[in-house]
């Protein structure tokens, strides 16, 4: 459960948030939920982003905290306090493979050539508007340095999620995935009417 370290090989991902939020993945210890450590996790001053299956939760926190959680967790190490850390298995990256949905990694595996994917890009949630306007304004810069193009205006989801369609070099699809605000890359899906 090294964050600082985390937190350093994250700093040289050229992330549209690298002044402002850090994300990883929290696994819980096997007989834990994050419905029982939801207040205990929010409480340490991080935000619930999604939730992948009851023991795995993607959460996210200021730059500032960095430092905070890193000590909270060595103390709870030499000290066995707070209790709540019990509860966490490990911190982990949440990296650009995780992102990537399974049906475009089965794509691209499948794919002879190089060529541009029509690609929709899913920021995490829960993240305020002017955050989000932030990203999505360095996104859609990252997207047009490698050479995709962007399709149509950001939208949102119900819950504000904000997602930006994109068509990319498939060579290039990391370089978006590796971002720390992204949450999901899914291939878009068309259909002929």
């Amino acid at each position: 459960m090294e964050i600082r370290s985390m937190y350093e090989g994250l700093k040289d991902n050229d992330s549209s948030c690298e002044d402002d939020i850090i994300a990883f993945k929290l696994v819980l210890s096997e007989n834990e939920t994050i419905a029982r450590q939801w207040k205990f996790i929010e409480g340490e001053g991080m935000i619930i982003n999604a939730i992948k299956d009851n023991r795995h939760v993607i959460v996210s926190f200021n730059k500032p905290m960095v430092e905070r959680i890193s000590s909270r967790i060595e103390k709870y190490k030499h000290i066995g306090s707070p209790k709540g850390y019990q509860a966490i298995e490990r911190i982990e990256p949440y990296t650009a493979k995780e992102k990537r949905a399974p049906s475009l990694n089965r794509y691209i595996e499948k794919q002879q050539n190089e060529h541009p994917i029509d690609v929709q890009i899913m920021l995490l949630s829960h993240l305020d508007e002017a955050l989000q306007t932030k990203i999505l304004t360095k996104l859609k810069e990252k997207i047009q340095q490698i050479n995709g193009e962007i399709q149509g205006q950001p939208y949102q989801l119900s819950n504000g999620t904000a997602i930006i369609r994109a068509v990319v070099p498939q060579s290039r699809i990391d370089d978006l995935a590796n971002d720390n605000a992204i949450y999901r890359i899914e291939q878009t899906a068309l259909f002929l009417v």
